[in-house]
């Protein structure tokens, strides 16, 4: 497969959230939560009327018109998600290495508040696909993250000291073990999404290759710069023409890591 087929060039527009290689934590909270509340206004709009003048000549009916505008419609949230889900497992793994390493911990109660708001935004965004597609299931897959990580911070205990009880509750909870953000990110991990034949976003441009886990793509599936090399090489075949993501060897490895 020729990679130029699968990369754009980085110096066109980025859309979604902005990646910043030199920052540790990609997504940030807010940027995350902004691009969720476009992408339902977005996702919420109806298929734009087609007037029958607009036609003529293209041999298209209204009706394959609309079909096509509902088509659209749904690879736009497809392409949204994806943008959301590696945003969510970037804040996760983050905030789990801030965990294990005691740091940065007074930022904790609010980050937590931000991740679950965020996992609930997603799991809105997943809804507005049919029922039948394919990603409609992840609706289930984020809001049982949401509620695990929202328990996990309950039974630890809230208020200025939350850092303290989590560390504390780690060797007396299994669920808090190795904290609730690694249990929040192993829940991401094992969500399933489907971008074949997507035209992903820039705003991925740069992320590392362990937050497309469990991504299903197809060789029509557009990556951007620098993607697809990595994502071929940590892809398995799936079935004919289609190829998914695995855990890759670096995948958790710098959990308590600087």
């Amino acid at each position: 497969m020729d990679d130029d087929r699968h990369s754009r060039h980085a110096a066109q527009p980025a859309h979604g959230p902005k990646v910043d290689a030199a920052q540790e934590t990609m997504f940030s909270e807010r940027d995350l939560e902004v691009f969720l509340r476009l992408s339902l206004d977005q996702a919420h709009l109806p298929s734009p009327a087609v007037g029958a003048g607009g036609l003529a000549g293209t041999g298209f009916t209204e009706a394959a018109a609309r079909e096509v505008a509902r088509v659209n419609r749904r690879r736009v949230i497809t392409s949204n998600l994806a943008v959301a889900l590696v945003g969510l497992r970037a804040l996760a793994r983050d905030l789990a290495r801030d965990i294990a390493l005691r740091r940065n911990l007074t930022r904790v109660p609010g980050r937590v508040d931000a991740l679950a708001s965020n996992l609930t935004l997603a799991a809105d965004l997943a809804r507005c696909l049919p029922s039948a597609h394919p990603n409609a299931t992840m609706v289930a897959g984020l809001r049982n993250a949401r509620d695990t990580f929202m328990y996990a911070r309950q039974s630890a205990g809230r208020g200025p000291l939350f850092d303290s009880a989590l560390i504390r509750a780690r060797d007396d909870s299994p669920l808090l073990k190795d904290n609730s953000a690694q249990v929040l990110r192993r829940e991401l991990d094992a969500i399933r999404i489907n971008v074949s034949g997507i035209d992903l976003p820039y705003g991925l441009d740069g992320c590392d290759v362990e937050l497309f886990v469990n991504f299903v793509w197809s060789r029509r599936t557009r990556w951007p710069t620098g993607l697809y090399s990595q994502i071929q090489a940590c892809s398995t075949r799936e079935q004919p023409g289609g190829y998914q993501v695995v855990q890759s060897s670096r995948a958790h490895s710098d959990h308590g890591k600087a």
